[in-house]
């Protein structure tokens, strides 16, 4: 990710008269969005522009109400919100709009706000066809290799460093079903620690009706090992709760506990 993350910051920092569309693409799990929070945090980047705005998108998304969001990051008032206004509440300024996630190309058109000054938007994406769609300098979000894939993996599953449960061979075997995907690494990884049952997790991860899946639903069964792992039965009933809210959502304790309360399984 270090490499991917230098050539993304080099490409926002280049000249001013480079296209304003900076995005990365990739897979579902690729690592798309912690390589966006890496850019903002980015002593250069922070140095460069200001303000940093961060927009979440996902399937969903009402454009309109990121427009909104967009407003009241920037302390812009007034109850008409368009790209002329949000782009009269920018001027002057050098800055960076994130928005991550996105998944159409036309939810774009509603947030083209930012100046021709140096200030450039960053998109995080599974389509390829978004970016293109702007022309953007683009970087495709690679899976891990081999050594890397493995060294996150043993992070997750041996947080004590104890290998003695399982052999090498079989460790490697599931590290290479992961398809280099930092986040079935991290929850294959989570689900494998302290536990015994390595060679039922790989048979899973062998399974044949997965293989034939595309790639999007094979992630979701390699991630469904994770919930699966869930236990008592109890907890998974807890964590099913998560799915009443919408997409990106921040829910915080009360509420959840509240339907959890609800429904009995407090």
């Amino acid at each position: 990710m270090e490499e991917t993350l230098e050539r993304v910051v080099s490409d926002l920092l280049g000249s001013p008269a480079s296209s304003k569309w900076v995005g990365v693409h990739g897979a579902g799990g690729a690592g798309k969005t912690l390589l966006a929070k890496k850019v903002c945090d980015n002593d250069q980047v922070k140095g460069c522009f200001d303000p940093v705005l961060w927009l979440t998108f996902g399937q969903s998304v009402q454009v309109e109400a990121k427009q909104d969001e967009l407003a009241k990051k920037i302390r812009l008032e007034g109850d008409q919100i368009s790209n002329e206004t949000l782009g009269r509440g920018l001027v002057g300024k050098r800055c960076l709009l994130v928005l991550d996630d996105v998944w159409k190309s036309i939810h774009l058109d509603l947030l083209d706000v930012v100046q021709e000054n140096g200030s450039k938007i960053f998109i995080t994406t599974r389509k390829r066809d978004v970016l293109d769609s702007r022309g953007a300098i683009k970087t495709e979000m690679g899976l891990l290799g081999k050594e890397d894939s493995m060294k996150l993996f043993v992070v997750h599953a041996f947080p004590n460093q104890n290998h003695a449960q399982v052999t090498k061979a079989v460790v490697e075997q599931v590290v290479e079903k992961c398809g280099g995907l930092p986040l079935v690494l991290k929850v294959i990884g989570r689900r494998m620690a302290g536990t015994q049952d390595w060679d039922y997790v790989l048979s899973k991860l062998k399974d044949q009706r997965l293989i034939a899946l595309d790639e999007e639903q094979q992630v979701l069964e390699r991630l469904k090992l994770g919930y699966d792992a869930l236990l008592p039965l109890r907890i998974q009933q807890h964590f099913l709760f998560f799915a009443a809210f919408p997409e990106d959502y921040p829910i915080g304790f009360w509420e959840l506990f509240r339907c959890w309360k609800g429904e009995g399984l407090v």
